[in-house]
């Protein structure tokens, strides 16, 4: 009599058939629990523009911290209790801020990577510090305590600069804040939330050069290209050379097709962010 078989379904003949078909079964199940995972699976790798990007971020921070830590004797000062000491190291920072030498900067490296006016890459530059030639008539935003306090209006300003591709002058002056944890089901969470640190980091990274003294590189999305098989263009007339000899300028703007008569350099193309982060020089 066929025994009816609840691990494959079929019918087997007799009792040992149907632990054989058990057994079997059971083996090739850990062998597959064994087997490396397949790469969807694996905990994802941060991309090279994400650690670049961090790296900007963590030192534009501790930058910021350096600056704003008091001398001793302010310190000592701070300690005791003073109505006005807040009022009193504001104005002591400022000072601190103005008088800054910048003159170390590296803004003839930062100028190199200006791009052409039709990208509207910004610059970071430290409070005090001049910004390089081709920024040198751009509107200066300031990222500030004062600024921060107002967030919204901040957040606006710059991102209407990134959308209409307009260079700006963004003096860091305060470390960027983060984002409060989101809590509650998110399925309640309504279609207007959104992490406003995380949207001010984009907007003032994203499309930024940074001429800040000990920048990492002034333009880390050419960096990238370079990682991905691209080789620097030696006379500067782009960002950088693709593998099959294309001039080629990275973008942190919006995603849109710009032909390369709306830039500088004949033949030019752009490759995206987007692409750049996934390691692919295809240009849009």
């Amino acid at each position: 009599m066929a025994i009816k078989c609840g691990n494959c379904g079929k019918s087997h003949a007799t009792v040992a058939a149907v632990r054989a078909c058990h057994d079997e079964t059971s083996t090739a199940r850990v062998i597959d629990m064994q087997l490396p995972r397949a790469r969807h699976d694996r905990p994802r790798t941060p991309l090279p523009i994400e650690q670049i990007a961090d790296s900007m971020i963590t030192a534009s921070d501790n930058r910021t911290r350096a600056a704003r830590t008091p001398p001793p004797a302010e310190q000592a000062a701070e300690a005791q209790p003073d109505p006005l000491g807040a009022a009193r190291w504001e104005e002591s920072s400022s000072t601190r801020a103005a008088v800054t030498d910048h003159s170390q900067s590296d803004s003839s490296g930062a100028a190199r990577w200006a791009g052409p006016d039709r990208l509207g890459r910004s610059v970071l530059v430290e409070p005090g510090q001049p910004a390089p030639e081709p920024w040198a008539r751009a509107p200066r935003v300031t990222v500030d305590f004062t600024a921060l306090a107002d967030t919204e209006t901040l957040v606006d300003r710059l991102q209407r600069a990134w959308t209409r591709r307009e260079r700006l002058v963004i003096e860091m002056g305060a470390e960027l804040p983060d984002d409060p944890p989101a809590t509650g089901p998110l399925w309640k969470l309504g279609p207007d939330f959104e992490l406003t640190g995380e949207r001010l980091r984009h907007l003032v990274f994203a499309n930024s050069v940074d001429a800040r003294p000990g920048a990492i590189h002034p333009w880390p999305l050419a960096q990238v290209a370079i990682d991905a098989g691209a080789r620097p263009a030696a006379d500067g007339s782009a960002d950088v050379v693709l593998p099959d000899g294309t001039s080629a300028f990275c973008d942190g703007g919006p995603l849109e097709p710009i032909a390369s008569e709306e830039l500088d350099e004949p033949g030019a193309v752009v490759v995206p962010a987007i692409a750049l982060e996934r390691g692919s020089l295809v240009p849009l």
